[in-house]
């Protein structure tokens, strides 16, 4: 797997420029293409015996198959050349991106050292498979919108209202998105883990539960970090994260002499001081201050709220089977989300509707 790193730094360079040309019609061709491709391949393999092996080479197939249709689709080309002036800047700014990355990625992983060394390793794997499901809506909502976003940003950056109006709704569009998301898993985590993985994961249902707090705010503190890059600050984006880092890291090793439960509890907390600590240091560069953030995401979150409510007792008090009350709990959250969000004409809603319109009237 390790190749795959240098498989896709091949063609690092052809993805950004397309990325900073807003042409995602072209890199998401590219991603469904390699996708397809290496999942049908993993296929053809599972079933010649080659087991756990055909999910390798599934991700050494889709690495080389995207970064060949880059190298096709993009006239850049890389000269043999070496510029100090350029490496210079460069290194200054990308090594503590690099630095940080680095320290967020083994944050992550002690999570599951800690797990298993104080607990038995089945409890490693209900983790693991809570935090996949939590990581579905969360982290895929918050990269599509970043991705479209953050190079707009970069285009706005003196131009200060637009700079401020732009962050906002990307703020508010990905805060109600996900709020919506995360209150729904949270209350159909039961019948979603058992129908997909079996009942005897069911103890991931419960992870589940407690990690969807952590997957509600993970979107927005990132978005707020983020800016710190944006705006090329990143010697302070390294320095927050470093912070955090250690925050989260001594939370946890406090934590895990409680239980599980309560190492999800204090992974929570510590997402919520990272939104809090990083939307106050980010309003300096985007006027969007932290109090005006809560105040405007609260409204989204109450609808979110009361959405899952109705999806969780609609679970509670059906007596069909696992299947039809799931599909109950979902439709019946899709339609009140709908009616509430028609009658009070709600605004990041009402934008999203006119954006999914757009879209649909484009295909046809």
């Amino acid at each position: 797997l390790g190749f795959g790193l240098c498989i896709n730094a091949v063609s690092f360079v052809q993805k950004t420029n397309l990325t900073r040309k807003l042409d995602f019609e072209m890199l998401t061709k590219i991603s469904i293409l390699s996708s397809i491709v290496s999942g049908l391949l993993s296929i053809v393999l599972a079933l010649n015996g080659f087991g756990v092996w055909s999910l390798v080479v599934k991700t050494l197939m889709r690495d080389g198959t995207s970064s060949a249709l880059l190298w096709l689709n993009s006239k850049w080309k890389p000269v043999f050349k070496f510029y100090k002036s350029s490496f210079s800047e460069l290194f200054q700014f990308g090594s503590r991106l690099v630095l940080s990355g680095i320290l967020g990625i083994l944050t992550n992983n002690m999570v599951y050292v800690i797990l298993g060394k104080f607990y038995h390793v089945s409890n490693v794997g209900y983790y693991n498979r809570a935090e996949l499901f939590k990581n579905l809506p969360s982290q895929n909502i918050e990269n599509i919108i970043s991705t479209v976003g953050y190079p707009i940003l970069a285009k706005l950056q003196n131009q200060p209202e637009a700079f401020k109006n732009y962050f906002k709704r990307m703020v508010l569009v990905t805060g109600f998105i996900v709020a919506v998301l995360m209150c729904g898993l949270f209350s159909v985590a039961q019948p979603v883990i058992v129908i997909l993985l079996g009942d005897e994961w069911i103890t991931a249902a419960e992870y589940l539960k407690y990690l969807c707090p952590v997957g509600l705010i993970y979107p927005l503190w990132t978005i707020n970090l983020n800016i710190f890059n944006i705006v090329g600050r990143s010697d302070l984006y390294l320095k927050l994260q470093l912070f955090m880092q250690l925050f989260t890291l001594i939370s946890v090793m406090f934590a895990i002499f409680l239980s599980i439960q309560w190492m999800i509890v204090f992974l929570a907390i510590t997402s919520l001081v990272s939104f809090i600590l990083f939307a106050f240091f980010s309003q300096r560069f985007t006027n969007y201050s932290l109090l005006c953030q809560l105040k405007d995401l609260m409204p989204g979150l109450i609808i979110s709220l009361s959405m899952g409510g109705l999806v969780y007792i609609i679970g509670a008090i059906s007596g069909a089977s696992i299947v039809t009350t799931l599909f109950l709990q979902v439709f019946s959250g899709f339609f009140y989300l709908i009616i509430v969000c028609e009658l009070i004409e709600f605004r990041e809603y009402i934008f999203i509707k006119s954006v999914l319109l757009d879209r649909i009237k484009k295909i046809i």
